[in-house]
């Protein structure tokens, strides 16, 4: 290889460094005057009483949903055990017992349905009882870091370390009218 062709490789690689060097150091610096702040959402929702409400009512509504599966598999076990005595049973003509059968399996499948239809709309219940709180919690941290300058917040349960300062979360249930102590 050249000589100039390598002492212009040289420079150039040189070049790139410092440049590097240079984007690195006004990317510290602004991250360094950058105001951190964090958020503990597990310690703002055991002190707001509309999530407690809202826990209260998802429970209420699973109890429901749970009730009428446990009445469906009672129906199901209730029809096998008449099955089973009418299968031991002698004399029984197999038409009625595979009538029996035919029964059983579409009250499986029903319970099936009704189990995973039962999951959903608790996880969409979940949502709709929950997101308003979400949001309106976003509007407070919103609302506090803007007026205290905070450039970043994260969630304290994403941190690695916690920092001996930064926690808005008493600001934040503050601004929603929660007393914190």
């Amino acid at each position: 290889m050249d000589t100039r062709k390598l002492f212009g490789l040289k420079r150039l690689l040189l070049a790139m460094v410092l440049v590097g060097v240079a984007v690195l150091g006004s990317v510290t610096q602004s991250l360094a005057q950058t105001k951190l702040g964090y958020f503990d959402t597990n310690y703002v929702l055991g002190k707001l009483p509309e999530f407690k409400k809202a826990q209260e009512a998802i429970k209420i509504y699973t109890q429901q949903i749970q009730k009428e599966a446990q009445k469906k598999q009672t129906e199901l076990q209730t029809k096998f055990q008449e099955y089973d005595a009418m299968r031991k049973k002698a004399g029984t003509p197999p038409a009625i017992i595979k009538s029996r059968e035919e029964e059983i399996q579409r009250l499986q499948q029903e319970l099936q349905q009704f189990s995973q239809a039962a999951q959903k709309q608790v996880v969409q219940k979940e949502n709709a009882i929950l997101t308003p709180i979400y949001r309106k919690i976003q509007a407070s941290i919103d609302k506090v870091a803007k007026a205290n300058n905070f450039g970043i917040v994260m969630k304290k349960e994403a941190m690695l370390f916690e920092l001996p300062q930064g926690n808005i979360s008493d600001l934040v249930l503050k601004d929603l009218g929660v007393a914190t102590k």
